[in-house]
C-alpha cells in the first residue's frame, strides 16, 4: 500500500497529538475516584457531533457527578498498534469499576469507510476499546446502526464478548439491527442525547426575520445525501414562489477542531441561536432538525439516503407537542406540497414547556 508524503505527515501529527492527550490524561487521572472514560469524541467542525458531546458531558456530571471523567478524541488515522499502546497505558489505571464509555453518532456503519477498510474508522478503534476493556461496564450513547451482515457479524463477535454492556439505539431500525446481532448485552431505544436540550434550553433570540427560510442542507455528493441538483433546484424555487427570503447554512462550521476544543457549548449555543433566527427550516441534516426545535423553529425534514433521520423523526411524533414543529414526508414530492400549504400562522411557535427526553435520560440508570 503506498502512502503519500501528506498522509504521513497527517498520520505523525496525530500519533503525536494522541500521546500528549494520553500522557495529560494518565497524569491528571484521581485513582482515588471512580472514573468514566469517554472515546469516539469528534475531531471534526461538525456542530451535531460537538452538541452531543457537550449533552452527554452535561448528563454525566448530573448523574453521575462523583466520577471522574476523561475523554479521549476519536484518532483514526493512527495505527492499531498506536491505539493498543496508548490503551495499555490507560489499562494500569483503569479499575474492574470504572466505566468506558462510546459517543454518540453513527459510528457503527460500512458508510464512512475508506479504500482500505471495509468498515469505517470509528467502528474499527470501538473493537480495540471493547477487547481491552470487556471486563467494565461499557455504555454506548445513542448509535445509528447501518453495516453489512459480515461486517455486523465481525462486530458482534467481539461486542458480544463484553461482560457488562450497554448500547443505546437511536432509532428502531438500529434497535432491531442490534437485537439480532447483539444477543449478549442490553439495549435501550433512546432518542440522540442533544434532545434533552428541548425544553430546557434558554433563548437569546427573540424576534425572527419575517417570512424566512434557513435552508441547511447536505452537499449532493455527500455519502448521506440523495437531494440531486434538480430537487435542490425545485426546493428553492418553491421557497421562492412562496414569498421566502431564503438563507443557506449548515451545522458544519469553518472553524477547525482546534479552535472549536474548550469552546464546545459557545459555538453550540450560537449556531442554536442562528436557527432561532429564521421563520422556518429546510434540513436533511439530523441535528439541523434537533437545533430547530430546540430553537423553537418549524422545520421541513426531508429524506436522506439511510433510515437515520426518519427513524429519529419518529421520537417526535411520540408527542403532540411537535405536530406543527417536525414536518417529514417520504417523498420529496411530499416535501414541496407541505411548503406551499404552510400558512403564516403555521410558522409562529410557542416555546416548549416540558423537558421530555431529559426525563426520560433521568429515568435510566446507566451505572
Amino acid at each position: 500500500m503506498k502512502l503519500y508524503s501528506y498522509q504521513i505527515s497527517s498520520y505523525l501529527e496525530e500519533k503525536k497529538k494522541m500521546i500528549e492527550i494520553v500522557n495529560r490524561i494518565c497524569a491528571d487521572m484521581d485513582l482515588n475516584k471512580k472514573k468514566i472514560l469517554v472515546f469516539n469524541l469528534p475531531s471534526d467542525s461538525n456542530l451535531g457531533d460537538h452538541a452531543q458531546t457537550v449533552c452527554i458531558m452535561e448528563y454525566l456530571e448530573a448523574k453521575y457527578g462523583g466520577y471522574g471523567v476523561y475523554s479521549f478524541p476519536t484518532f483514526t488515522t493512527c495505527t492499531y498498534e498506536d491505539i493498543k499502546n496508548a490503551l495499555n497505558r490507560l489499562k494500569w489505571l483503569v479499575n474492574k469499576d470504572d466505566v468506558i464509555v462510546f459517543h454518540s453518532g453513527y459510528h457503527i456503519n460500512d458508510l464512512y469507510c475508506n479504500q482500505y477498510f471495509s468498515m469505517a474508522p470509528t467502528v474499527m478503534v470501538q473493537m480495540i476499546i471493547i477487547s481491552f476493556f470487556k471486563k467494565n461496564k461499557i455504555i454506548f450513547f445513542p448509535q445509528t446502526i447501518n453495516m453489512n451482515e459480515n461486517n455486523l457479524e465481525k462486530y458482534s463477535q467481539v461486542l458480544n464478548e463484553s461482560e457488562n454492556a450497554l448500547l443505546m439505539c437511536r432509532d428502531m431500525v438500529s434497535y432491531n439491527i442490534a437485537k439480532r446481532h447483539f444477543n449478549k448485552i442490553k439495549l435501550l431505544i433512546m432518542p440522540d442525547i442533544v434532545t434533552t436540550w428541548i425544553g430546557r434550553y434558554k433563548m437569546v433570540q427573540s424576534e425572527k426575520i419575517p417570512k424566512s427560510a434557513f435552508v441547511a442542507l447536505r452537499n449532493p455528493l455527500q455519502a448521506e445525501s440523495i437531494i440531486s441538483k434538480d430537487k435542490y433546484d425545485i426546493l428553492i424555487k418553491s421557497l421562492k414562489k412562496c414569498g421566502y427570503e431564503i438563507f443557506y447554512g449548515s451545522t458544519v462550521i469553518d472553524e477547525t477542531y482546534d479552535q472549536i476544543n474548550g469552546l464546545q457549548e459557545r459555538y453550540v449555543r450560537d449556531k442554536i441561536e442562528e436557527f432561532s433566527k429564521y421563520s422556518l427550516v429546510i434540513t436533511d441534516l439530523y441535528h439541523g432538525t434537533i437545533f430547530s426545535v430546540i430553537a423553537c423553529t418549524p422545520v421541513l425534514v426531508l429524506q436522506s439516503l439511510d433510515h437515520k433521520i426518519k427513524s429519529g423523526v419518529e421520537f417526535f411524533r411520540e408527542h403532540n407537542d411537535f405536530d406543527k414543529r417536525v414536518m417529514y414526508a417520504d417523498r420529496f414530492e411530499d416535501s414541496i406540497k407541505i411548503l406551499e400549504n404552510l400558512k403564516d400562522e403555521d410558522l409562529v411557535l410557542e416555546k416548549i414547556k416540558h423537558a421530555y427526553f431529559w426525563e426520560k435520560y433521568e429515568r435510566e440508570e446507566l451505572i
